[in-house]
Parts: C-alpha cells; structure tokens; sequence
C-alpha cells in the first residue's frame, strides 16, 4: 500500500476531515474492497474510521474481511 496514502489518511483521521478520510479508504480499499485487501491497509481503514466516529462502518469492514479470509 501507498506510505503517503497512509499518511494523508491518519492526518484526515486526526483532523476529523470525514470526506477525506472516507474518499482516501475508498482508494486504499480498491475495487476489489475489503475481502482482497492487505492487512496493512484494513488496519488503516479500520483506525481512521473509528477516529471519525464512524465505528459501525469499521466494523462493517472488519466483518467482510474476516469473512473472506475465512472461505
């Protein structure tokens, strides 16, 4: 994953820019989601989301991928 994606991501997160830390998941997270996403990148996603307040959305995300990693 991008080292400067991560970054703008926990700046927005921490400046509680919501738009921008949804948009800037929405890249890291890819087409593909969160079912072929590395760890690295759900770690991210999961903290920035939590740090806006949007926990069920994080847990929405956390929940597909341990899915996936399951099947």
């Amino acid at each position: 994953p991008s080292t400067a994606l991560r970054y703008q991501l926990r700046e927005a997160a921490k400046n509680k820019r919501i738009a921008e830390v949804v948009s800037i998941s929405l890249v890291m997270l890819g087409s593909e989601g969160p079912s072929k996403s590395g760890l690295v990148v759900l770690s991210a996603v999961i903290r920035a989301l939590i740090d806006i307040g949007l926990e069920k959305d994080a847990r929405a995300i956390a929940i597909e991928a341990a899915l996936s990693f399951v099947n």
